[in-house]
C-alpha cells in the first residue's frame, strides 16, 4: 500500500510540475510539449505524463503533425 501511495504522489506532484512550471531542461520541455498535446489536440492519447513509457506499451502514443511543431 505504502509502495501505490508513494507512485501516486510522485505521479500528481510531476503532473502539477508539467501544468504549473516552465522547465528549463529540454527533457521537461518536451514533456510538457506533449502533455498540452494530450489536452487539447487529443485527450484520448498520450497518457504519459513523466514519460512516454506506456504510451508506446498502450499504443496510445501521440504524435504532432507539422503545424503543431
Amino acid at each position: 500500500m505504502a509502495g501505490v501511495l508513494t507512485g501516486y504522489i510522485m505521479y500528481d506532484m510531476t503532473h502539477y510540475f508539467i501544468h504549473h512550471n516552465k522547465p528549463a531542461i529540454s527533457y521537461w520541455k518536451n514533456l510538457k510539449a506533449y502533455h498540452v498535446l494530450h489536452h487539447y489536440k487529443n485527450p484520448k492519447l498520450g497518457f504519459g505524463v513523466s514519460n512516454k513509457l506506456w504510451d508506446y506499451v498502450f499504443d496510445t502514443v501521440l504524435y504532432a503533425d507539422k503545424k503543431s511543431e
